[in-house]
């Protein structure tokens, strides 16, 4: 009765969009200033504007960066269902969007850090989406996914999943919570398919007390650094980039994403 009384709730607070069920390859219209104009399946324009990124030559952060105000566990602090919104309705159709353009069928997805939704608005014939998050009556309720498993990713990042089995893994609002984030993205890397992608979202907002202290302390434009770095220094990643995307009519979403290389 819990299960269906989150997916009624759910149901109730997000809006449910049409899509046309075939893969359709984003057309990217070059502007000025770097940004991009999105032309998606649904005919609204998504303004994503891209972010220079540089390395730095060794890794730039401290065990002290990974601490966290509440370093109580997070199975406790996870232990009761949360309906808790990290998106608003216009950033949840547009991150829906976003990821509209890495879908197709027969694909093999694993939603990392899921919740009671994944983002996913079309099912593809034959796609398989695996979610692996803390609540498991949460996971019951996310009509996105096939399968799942409750996994603390910060304790056990050592993943089931075979090297090479996964299409696309997505990670909506939850980077910001990793005290491992190497040990997370190499084991990502290696789950992941040569050639596939590995998609970080997120928005202003986070339970800030469970977000590590380096993502507290800095803005925006910082945050999408430090999980470019992630991605770098974890290796096997290529075409890292970053990118604020909007429609002009909400607060930005912020998405960071890698491919993994097809040479080892």
């Amino acid at each position: 009765m819990l299960v269906k009384f989150l997916t009624a709730i759910m149901g109730n607070l997000n809006t449910s969009i049409s899509h046309t069920p075939q893969r359709v390859r984003s057309k990217t219209q070059q502007l000025k200033h770097n940004v991009s104009i999105v032309r998606l399946p649904s005919y609204v324009e998504i303004q994503a504007k891209t972010q220079k990124l540089s390395f730095p030559e060794s890794w730039p952060y401290t065990e002290a960066d990974f601490s966290r105000e509440n370093e109580e566990p997070d199975e406790y602090f996870y232990v009761s269902p949360n309906l808790f919104r990290t998106l608003s309705p216009e950033a949840t159709d547009l991150l829906e969007k976003y990821y509209q353009s890495y879908l197709y069928p027969n694909q093999r997805i694993l939603d990392f850090m899921s919740s009671v939704r994944s983002f996913i608005s079309v099912r593809h014939p034959k796609t398989k989406v695996h979610g692996l998050g803390m609540n498991d009556l949460e996971l019951q309720a996310n009509a996105s996914l096939t399968s799942w498993e409750v996994r603390d990713v910060n304790e056990h990042p050592k993943l089931k999943q075979a090297s090479n089995s996964m299409d696309l893994v997505l990670c909506t609002s939850g980077v910001a919570y990793l005290t491992d984030p190497m040990a997370v993205f190499r084991e990502i890397q290696r789950v992941l398919r040569p050639g596939g992608y590995f998609i970080c979202a997120f928005s202003e907002m986070c339970f800030s007390e469970k977000a590590i202290k380096k993502w507290n302390e800095t803005n925006n434009e910082g945050r999408m650094e430090l999980v470019a770095n992630y991605f770098h220094f974890a290796g096997g990643f290529e075409e890292i980039k970053a990118l604020v995307i909007s429609t002009g009519g909400c607060f930005p979403l912020f998405v960071v994403q890698g491919r993994k290389s097809e040479v080892p």
